[in-house]
Order: structure tokens, then C-alpha cells, then sequence
């Protein structure tokens, strides 16, 4: 299995945009690459909802300009 910082954040990314999303719902279990780009990415991803365990999570995606 590839390491998360060896896949594709950035079309990840991209795709996201030109698909339109506006958020991210993440589960359990969260060791997923998303996650990681997501965190790594401030400017990019709003943290907007955290479930009490902390197991689940949703971000915004942050509108480009």
C-alpha cells in the first residue's frame, strides 16, 4: 500500500472543485488519505462538524479567490 504523501492530494483536490462539493463527511474509520490531505491543506478545508468521539468529521470545502 502506497503511503498517503504518494498518492494524489492535489487531483484529489482538483476533482473535488470541478465536481462542485462543498463538504466532506469523513468516517470510521479515518485513516484514510483524504483525511491527511485535508489536514495538511487549512486554505483549502474548513473543519466545520466533529462527532463528541471525535470518529467522525466533516470540512468545508473552501470556495476558490
Amino acid at each position: 500500500m502506497l503511503a498517503f504523501h504518494e498518492l494524489d492530494g492535489r487531483a484529489w483536490t482538483r476533482r473535488l472543485r470541478e465536481e462542485g462539493i462543498e463538504y466532506v463527511v469523513v468516517l470510521p474509520p479515518t485513516a484514510v488519505p483524504e483525511l491527511y490531505w485535508m489536514e495538511q491543506r487549512p486554505a483549502l478545508f474548513e473543519p466545520v462538524a466533529r462527532e463528541l468521539s471525535g470518529a467522525s468529521l466533516v470540512y468545508r470545502v473552501v470556495p476558490p479567490g
